[in-house]
């Protein structure tokens, strides 16, 4: 913006320093009267000539007009114009602050490459609240272009994080190119909100246990998640296409979720044949996360339901939100 400014400033100059030479050389008159004619002839005032015009004088007049009345015309539009883009930009950042500072339980998503933009359009699509934090302006700008909320800074500054919510948010995901980044957003969103969850994103094999040890409740490798989906496309094309249209599929409303059972829930201590999760609801329980972190694949119906066990399920989304009611605490 401020170099849009600058150009117009500098070819109205370039016209104005023109025309006052022009008239200097040309009709020999002193600078003061040919600056003076070289402004009442590009702004069109319909003032008189300071003095009479010789037939090149004439000429270099029609000349002067032609490009000088159109670089001011172009000059008042882009300096009217960047006004007003610098005005509403000022508007839509305080109304973006404004909308950041109400917003809570979301996620902050920090860096807005290509594996930024994959999450955002998931996220939209889950309905889940989010806040991109980039550092890159021309980034942060097409995220706003997006009709996302986006904040524009280095997320491995403690204050940017603050300003994205970082107390108010449920999740922190660390996507940057840069696993040096993402360990520092890893430490900070743990120090500042040890309820959040964090994931972070590890370019280097090597940096998956120094994430995990820096806090991070799941480190993905995007090489290593990609390279077993392309081998599981050739080996087990069948098991890829499943979970591909259980995923991927919105037309069928089917989603794969983990639902974890509070203290005071009716299914603690019930059985899965029992609980109606089956029968009732025309769910399927994959698998159970026990609280010790065990995990029970294929489990039977003879299979007890405990506090802090994480249901993994699937099934439509409608009845999946009917067992996140009954596995929460009465109100």
């Amino acid at each position: 913006m401020r170099l849009k400014v600058l150009i117009v400033l500098g070819v109205l100059g370039t016209v104005i320093a023109s025309g006052t030479v022009g008239y200097h050389f040309l009709e020999g008159w002193p600078w003061l009267d040919a600056f003076y004619m070289t402004l009442i002839t590009i702004t069109t005032v319909g003032f008189g000539e300071v003095h009479p015009l010789s037939g090149s004088g004439r000429l270099f007049t029609v000349a002067l007009l032609v490009t000088g009345v159109g670089t001011v015309l172009y000059g008042v539009t882009t300096l009217g114009e960047t006004m007003v883009e610098a005005t509403m930009g000022r508007i839509l950042r305080r109304s973006r602050v404004e909308i950041v500072e109400s917003i809570k339980g979301h996620v902050i998503v920090c860096g807005y490459g290509r594996l930024g933009r994959y999450l955002a359009r998931h996220l939209k699509g889950e309905e889940m609240p989010f806040v991109i934090i980039e550092r890159d302006a021309s980034r942060a700008a097409a995220a706003v272009g997006e009709d996302y909320i986006a904040v524009e800074g280095d997320a491995t500054d403690e204050e940017v994080l603050m300003k994205a919510g970082l107390l108010r948010a449920r999740a922190v995901i660390a996507a940057t190119g840069s696993d040096a980044d993402n360990l520092f957003v890893t430490l900070s969103a743990r120090d500042l909100n040890p309820q959040c969850t964090v994931v972070a994103r590890a370019e280097d094999p090597g940096s998956e246990k120094k994430l995990e040890r820096a806090g991070a409740h799941k480190v993905v490798s995007p090489l290593r998640m990609g390279s077993l989906w392309m081998s599981q496309a050739v080996v087990r094309p069948a098991i890829l296409d499943f979970l591909e249209l259980a995923t991927e599929a919105p037309e069928l409303d089917l989603v794969m979720e983990g639902v974890t059972v509070e203290e005071g829930s009716r299914l603690v201590r019930q059985t899965l044949g029992t609980s109606g999760i089956g029968r009732e609801l025309g769910l399927i329980i994959i698998a159970i996360r026990r609280a010790s972190n065990q995990m029970l694949f294929n489990p039977t119906a003879e299979t007890i339901i405990e506090v802090d066990d994480t249901l993994i399920t699937m099934g439509e989304a409608e009845r999946v939100g009917r067992l996140r009611d009954l596995s929460s605490a009465p109100s």
